[in-house]
């Protein structure tokens, strides 16, 4: 919520997220529809997981503590297991 529109849609149309972790630590973002093509959809979680690297408290040392397990899904459907070492290699 905010008083200032103007500066709120500036920022969003120039691709500002913000995400919150549940009680457990876990991150739900939304990162493409189906409609999207494959490079768009691995430009967005590439872009969620930089940002969560960056984001990342500076007490949490190491490579691969911060990110325990990680996965996509569609909406209504199963879960694809990611590795998340290979995330924290590849875009660290």
């Amino acid at each position: 919520v905010t008083a200032d529109i103007k500066t709120a849609i500036q920022k969003l149309r120039a691709g500002q997220v913000s995400y919150r972790n549940d009680k457990e630590g876990n991150i739900h973002l939304f990162v493409g529809k189906a409609s999207f093509t494959e490079p768009s959809l691995l430009s967005n979680a590439e872009a969620l997981v930089k940002s969560l690297i960056v984001a990342k408290p500076k007490v949490i040392g190491g490579r691969g503590e911060f990110f325990l397990s990680a996965s996509m899904s569609p909406c209504m459907g199963p879960a694809v297991a990611l590795d998340p070492l290979a995330l924290w290699d590849d875009l660290a």
